[in-house]
């Protein structure tokens, strides 16, 4: 099981680990980041556009079941 993180409640530390970001506007669009400055970029300026983002750090399988 996954554990998504909305941007609005935390953001994940300037770091150059990989994410899987979610729009929560929309149920197939996910989207894979290097590092979380990127990731809070993203979450500061597109949420007053697109709404909140979800976000769980990088994992070959998750990436691979998203996809499916």
């Amino acid at each position: 099981m996954t554990t998504w993180t909305k941007c609005s409640e935390r953001t994940p530390n300037n770091d150059e680990l990989q994410y899987i970001v979610h729009m929560q506007a929309s149920s197939i669009h996910y989207f894979r980041i290097r590092g979380g400055r990127e990731i809070n970029y993203v979450c500061r300026y597109a949420y007053k556009y697109v709404g909140d983002f979800d976000w769980t750090p990088y994992t070959k399988e998750l990436w691979e079941e998203l996809n499916k």
